[in-house]
């Protein structure tokens, strides 16, 4: 009989460990951080926007939209006009951005605000970053005979005389959110 009370109690422990152990697992799994969903967003934004200010061919695109003047800003937006420049900007997007996340961007002049119009009725993620010519070492635009020579390339640069060096910068923002 007493060897029956002491299996009893080994069962009766084991059990007891088997309980915490599967309560500490389950407050354990909970407790790790999944990535979210707002740092992932932002991730993607930084990463496209990288993209874009890295790239000679996308800063020549970004600097070649021209900006519409409106009521209260002054900008490019993606899904108002849609010239080839914007579609190569689109597509390098694209290229980064998942297809559960939509976007929009738009490229401003420095100086003004540079938001949506029309904002989707949900978090939206953005982030902004100036886009400037690409500048030899004098400090200069590129002049003409440094570029390229397809006509539609050289219509990207501007040349100025000696000793009159000026740029138009602009800058892109660029617009993220969940497309459910």
């Amino acid at each position: 009989m007493k060897n029956k009370k002491g299996f009893l109690r080994i069962i009766e422990a084991f059990l007891a460990i088997l309980i915490i152990a599967g309560v500490m697992s389950f407050i354990y799994v909970n407790n790790i951080q999944k990535p979210r969903q707002e740092d992932l967003a932002y991730q993607l934004v930084r990463l496209s926007l990288k993209e874009i200010s890295n790239d000679v061919d996308l800063r020549g695109n970004v600097l070649s939209i021209n900006p519409f003047e409106d009521d209260d800003s002054s900008g490019f937006e993606s899904d108002v006009q849609t010239p080839d420049d914007a579609r190569l900007i689109a597509e390098s997007i694209e290229g980064i951005i998942p297809p559960e996340f939509d976007f929009k961007f738009r490229v401003c002049k420095l100086e003004v605000a540079c938001g949506l119009q029309n904002l989707p009725q949900k978090d939206v993620f953005s982030e902004v970053v100036s886009v400037s010519a690409t500048l030899d070492e004098s400090g200069c635009l590129l002049n003409l005979d440094d570029v390229p020579d397809d006509v539609d390339e050289r219509e990207k640069y501007v040349s100025f005389p000696a000793g009159t060096c000026e740029f138009f910068p602009k800058k892109i923002r660029l617009f993220v959110w969940d497309k459910d």
